[in-house]
């Protein structure tokens, strides 16, 4: 961070060091995942947390799917009123 354009300006993002830093993070994910001790998770815990996965994955599908479509939803309109054709007299009072 100290090297990087921010702060000192040594190095800049180009595809090697996007190549590193994807390799670090996943270096840092497998060792994280390395770390789990799976025999904890046996019990009345392991239940709860595939429990907790199954209702929060399909929950976050549907969050995202509302987000997506309220962002598109504008410029959807926007793009069809846009190309609408224009009345010959203004419509309303004069």
């Amino acid at each position: 961070m100290v090297l990087g354009p921010s702060v000192l300006g040594w190095v800049h993002p180009d595809a090697t060091v996007s190549a590193l830093a994807l390799l670090g993070l996943s270096f840092l994910l497998f060792l994280a995942g390395s770390e789990v001790d799976l025999r904890r998770f046996r019990g009345s815990l392991g239940r709860r947390v595939a429990v907790s996965l199954l209702v929060s994955m399909p929950a976050g599908g549907l969050v995202a799917a509302g987000l997506v479509s309220v962002l598109l939803f504008p410029a959807v309109a926007l793009a069809l009123l846009t190309r609408a054709p224009q009345p010959a007299e203004p419509v309303g009072g004069p």
